[in-house]
């Protein structure tokens, strides 16, 4: 389990599918230490965040309150104790 660092928007980049960006719809917004599973990972814009710069994006699934929620995350927000890839990549 991995979890957010400062604060990160779940984006919804898969209806339709487009490039992983901060254009994609939001889904919703998790607050700091928020613990995500992260399903598999995949290239997209360059994000600057909590945990530097980086190209990666996290699909994520996280439940809040009981509300469900999936969708794609900045990996440079979610702190997974590594610099590289911790998923599959996404296809």
């Amino acid at each position: 389990m991995s979890t957010i660092g400062a604060g990160a928007t779940v984006r919804d980049c898969y209806h339709p599918v487009q490039w992983p960006s901060t254009n994609c719809p939001k889904v919703t917004f998790l607050p700091k230490g928020t613990a995500v599973h992260i399903i598999c990972q995949r290239v997209g814009d360059l994000v600057y965040g909590t945990y530097g710069s980086s190209e990666v994006w996290d699909y994520v699934s996280v439940t809040v309150s009981g509300q469900t929620y999936e969708g794609l995350v900045a990996d440079v927000n979610v702190y997974t104790g590594s610099n590289g890839l911790v998923a599959d990549v996404c296809s």
